[in-house]
């Protein structure tokens, strides 16, 4: 088995996610702990000109798959692909993100190779030849390191934000081209792409979160929240609550049953603090909270918190803000 890092590395409209980057950081890290390469795959066209944006990350060799069928996410052809690059080039451990197109992947992928994975990591490290990884449970209470103990390649998917992107000086890489084969039976076939609200940064790639709850009446309330997510840079998110009462879209969702965030700054207008939000929150590196009751649990959670009417508070901040 070789001590090789392999990297997923997810792309977008033809350019590299933020996350590709942390993953990058943090594979690095990996990779000189287990005194191994690191290793990337990407997959998807049109990226061939982006790939010099990873130079700086001591990746030896990428592995390009590339086919206009991959250009759109759809597990039931990245799958098969990945696993056929993972029996072929046998690395000791493959690393992916905790988003949305991790959550879809890597578990499948698990059972394709009938290999151990850990997922949401916040942290993942190689001591005394172990491969240990942290993750939080609970809705974030408690944190558990655990140890892969059965035989390579394991997988471990890591939480978004969860590392600051470090560049190095680097030699540069090989690149392989590998060509793409869809599989005959296919389990499922992707129909149709429809495209979303165009959002400047999704919440779970933001710096700055800007979110709304109950307290927020109706959707033209969060007009507020927008402006001052413009101002600082950031995205808008939402409470379940809100979600439900047709306030923000699904893809806003923080929590449980949403996304999970770890910006570095989480501020959140009219939110109580349920377990089943902060579960999706906790991850922040400094929040602040805006609420009406004293009594409210946010505040809890809150390194910062302010006590009155959101809407007025809001409208001061983003003049504050202006200023």
């Amino acid at each position: 088995m070789n001590r090789v890092t392999l990297l997923f590395l997810e792309s977008g409209n033809r350019n590299f996610k933020k996350s590709a980057f942390e993953l990058a950081t943090i594979g690095m890290n990996l990779a000189a702990d287990c005194r191994g390469e690191l290793h990337a795959v990407i997959m998807g066209c049109g990226l061939e000109s982006k790939l010099d944006e990873l130079k700086c990350f001591g990746i030896s060799k990428i592995y390009y798959i590339e086919s206009a069928e991959l250009e759109y996410f759809h597990v039931h052809t990245y799958a098969p692909a990945l696993f056929t690059l993972i029996k072929e080039i046998q690395p000791y451990i493959v690393l992916g993100m905790s988003s949305v197109i991790g959550k879809d992947l890597f578990p499948r992928l698990s059972a394709m190779l009938g290999v151990t994975m850990v997922s949401d990591c916040i942290n993942i490290e190689c001591n005394n030849n172990s491969i240990i990884a942290t993750r939080p449970v609970y809705s974030g209470k408690v944190f558990v390191k655990t140890r892969f103990t059965k035989g390579a390649p394991y997988i471990a998917t890591l939480r978004v934000n969860s590392a600051e992107i470090n560049k190095i000086e680097s030699s540069g890489f090989e690149v392989k081209k590998i060509q793409f084969i869809k599989i005959e039976k296919q389990q499922g076939v992707l129909l149709e792409i429809k495209e979303g609200e165009k959002k400047k940064i999704g919440i779970t790639q933001a710096d700055i979160v800007v979110s709304g709850g109950r307290a927020l009446k109706n959707s033209n309330d969060f007009s507020i929240l927008y402006e001052i997510a413009d101002i600082v840079g950031g995205a808008v998110a939402a409470s379940r609550a809100a979600v439900d009462a047709g306030c923000a879209s699904y893809d806003m969702q923080v929590g449980q049953t949403g996304k999970t965030v770890s910006p570095k700054l989480y501020v959140c207008f009219g939110i109580s603090g349920a377990v089943q939000h902060m579960a999706g929150a906790n991850g922040s590196k400094l929040i602040v909270a805006v609420n009406k009751d004293p009594d409210a649990p946010i505040f809890k959670y809150a390194d910062y918190g302010i006590i009155g009417d959101v809407y007025e508070i809001a409208h001061e901040i983003k003049k504050m803000l202006n200023s």
